[in-house]
């Protein structure tokens, strides 16, 4: 789980020691990133299986909890062990990357479905926009479409069941959704001309108050097979419901009867859902986002991006363009720093640049392409000759754009490289002189040279532009250069931190892509990010443009939640920070531990597993965001091992963000409880 909250409590326990703990609880703090580099679009859950920072492995090949990236905190998860859903990668299944699939053995009944669930509150919507990247489910629908076996379900069965969904079959086959509620008449069904279970296909649909559009592999459904796509004047209700990965509608399953909803075996690799419906031009970059990245083809007329291969440069893609002349995006920021914006509205339908780049180095983390011609680090001096004028050195990563149509009167285009977006924020150092800056260019993937293009650059911080006019712009390879590294360095200095617990101690590692005049590195730890003690220090490689690794340990970590940063320092005295690491360290001679579930939760129904020696007290406290405490109660072990205890009946969490604390003899825990 990776988002930071912060505010702190102070309180006394019943033992008499003083704690104080740092929680981070304010919102969530995420990359300013957006699919397609499109913002503003009211996103409203993001789910992305090939981030493996966003999903939860207990065991090999299972999959327990789906972390939003939306910011909303929509996060899915499944408490019971045998349905945990498969988390598994298959050469040639959606691109080779990451997938969540439940039910692989095809069964549709309810008790025995995996799948991922959270509660979710669907907001009155009159508008609203889904798209999601995955292969047909193999079961044969109970009923209806869009509401069983669905890639996924979002909706509650009394009253209002439902509201949103959409679903992928072979059956038939078929592609449906659904927006509202009400019964099968609801559902828009598309019968493609084939499907087959081993190829992932990319859908979206949307819904603009009483007319609906969808699209399959970019290309738009204009005449249904069943359902229609106009005369829907029904609002999405707002109400708190549950969203699936797995489960269809059907037989109660929000009150608890087990029901007879199916679930879908799809194999999912990426949804999104916002709360507005979204222009054809964002659909487009949308589709083409989704479609480089999972590996789909979409249809000839809605194909404004193709990949060199199909695993390289379909990364992260960004794009800006024009459907109409009302509908069209000039301006979009990809999550790896690359900015694309268009000084006026293309004059041509059909007029778009798109740009990606190749998946980060998942081994290490190193979110940067190492080229077959470069033999490590961000900076590299190969594939430089024949410069003028030379340059010194490169980012060794590279964007691939592809510019489609006439682009008449040739607008002027800007590209940006955002170091802090692509790195991350406290992982960069700011840009220097503007005029050493160089936009590189080669046009095929085996050119040995670069060409430096003609506009200059703009430097403001940790952004560096270069503007030129779209007839200087062709599809090829850019990156960006510096002809002296002295007064205009490349800004990237440290590619991950890490610290974790392991083997009584807190291990810290991480890596660097390139260093200039690094002269030192210094470890911090915290336990209320207000005070910081000294840890280590370790020396830098002063200049270096090789991807190096960096280890230590803290042999006296402090117990329970800490957080570490690294601090880099140069030669001039000149330092920066790393993002905060935090590490919840438990001695391993300590026998309590104690977990909390549902979470997210109702607020009732609220159950702490406890492990520890029979006839042991503990003393569990909840605080509100506030600080102030909600609930005290001493529990018993009833037996060595594993004890249950269900919170009173009585106790019923209000919505907002809670702290459980468990304490016993000498050892003391903590939980974060989020009640929807």
């Amino acid at each position: 789980m990776k988002h930071n909250y912060s505010f702190s409590f102070k309180f006394t326990t019943k033992y008499g020691v003083l704690v104080y703990l740092l929680l981070f609880l304010s919102l969530p703090t995420f990359s300013q990133y957006y699919p397609g580099g499109l913002s503003n679009t009211n996103l409203q859950i993001w789910l992305d299986a090939n981030d493996a920072s966003s999903v939860n492995v207990p065991s090999a090949g299972k999959v327990n909890s789906w972390d939003d990236k939306s910011g909303n905190v929509v996060d899915i998860i499944q408490g019971t062990s045998t349905k945990y859903p498969t988390y598994s990668t298959t050469a040639g299944v959606l691109n080779g990357y990451h997938y969540v699939q439940a039910n692989p053995s095809g069964s549709d009944a309810y008790s025995t479905n995996t799948n991922l669930s959270a509660a979710s509150t669907v907001n009155g919507l009159s508008t609203m926009t889904m798209l999601a990247v995955a292969t047909p489910s193999t079961v044969t629908p109970a009923y209806n479409y869009a509401a069983v076996n669905p890639i996924f379900w979002w909706g509650k069965e009394t009253a209002n069941w439902g509201q949103v969904a959409m679903s992928l079959s072979t059956s038939s086959p078929y592609f449906a959704w659904r927006f509202g509620t009400g019964t099968a008449n609801s559902d828009v069904l598309y019968t493609p001309s084939s499907v087959t279970s081993t190829t992932a296909y990319v859908m979206a649909a949307a819904k603009n108050g009483a007319t609906e559009k969808g699209y399959f592999n970019g290309l738009a459904i204009t005449t249904p097979t069943s359902g229609s796509l106009t005369g829907k004047t029904t609002t999405i209700s707002s109400t708190t419901s549950q969203f699936y990965i797995g489960q269809g509608q059907g037989g109660g399953q929000v009150s608890g009867d087990q029901g007879t909803g199916a679930g879908g075996n799809n194999k999912t690799g990426e949804i999104l859902i916002y709360n507005s419906n979204l222009s054809n031009t964002q659909l487009v970059i949308l589709q083409n986002y989704l479609a480089a990245k999972w590996g789909v083809t979409l249809d000839a007329g809605s194909k404004y991006f193709t990949p060199p291969s199909a695993t390289t440069y379909n990364y992260n893609l960004t794009g800006v363009g024009r459907t109409s002349s009302t509908d069209f995006v000039t301006s979009t920021v990809s999550g790896d720093g690359l900015g694309i914006s268009l000084a006026s509205t293309p004059a041509d339908n059909g007029d778009f640049i798109m740009a990606a780049h190749t998946n980060p180095n998942p081994s290490s983390n190193a979110n940067y392409v190492t080229l077959s011609s470069v033999t490590s680090g961000i900076t590299a001096t190969t594939n430089l000759t024949g410069t003028s004028p030379t340059i010194a050195e490169r980012w060794a990563d590279e964007w691939y754009i592809v510019k489609s149509g006439a682009f008449t009167g040739a607008p002027n285009i800007t590209i940006s490289f955002d170091a802090a977006g692509y790195f991350g924020t406290g992982n960069y150092t700011n840009f220097g002189t503007a005029a050493n800056y160089k936009l590189l260019n080669r046009a095929t993937s085996g050119a040995t040279n670069y060409t430096v293009l003609a506009p200059s650059a703009s430097v403001s911080g940790h952004i560096v532009s270069f503007t030129l006019t779209a007839s200087a712009l062709s599809t090829g390879y850019y990156t960006l250069g510096t002809t002296t590294s002295t007064t205009s360095p490349l800004p990237i200095e440290l590619l991950s931190f890490n610290a974790s617990s392991c083997n009584n101690k807190v291990c810290l590692n991480w890596s660097t892509a390139s260093e200039k005049n690094n002269d030192y590195f210094t470890i911090e730890k915290t336990k209320d990010a207000v005070n910081y003690d000294f840890v280590t220090k370790i020396a830098g490689a002063g200049n270096s443009t090789a991807l190096r690794d960096y280890s230590t340990e803290d042999n006296a970590p402090f117990e329970g939640i800490s957080y570490y940063r690294l601090k880099q320092t140069d030669y001039n005295g000149n330092y920066t920070y790393s993002n905060l690491s935090q590490v919840d360290f438990e001695p391993t001679s300590s026998s309590f531990s104690f977990n909390v579930y549902p979470n997210p939760s109702s607020g009732d129904n609220i159950t702490l597993n406890f492990n520890s020696d029979k006839g042991i007290e503990v003393l569990v406290k909840i605080y509100d965001a506030t600080g102030r405490e909600v609930y005290s109660k001493i529990i018993v072990a009833e037996q060595k091992g594993m004890n249950a205890f269900v919170l009173d009946a009585s106790t019923k969490l209000a919505s907002g963000i809670y702290l459980i604390t468990a304490t016993s003899l000498d050892n003391f825990q903590s939980k974060k409880l989020i009640v929807k």
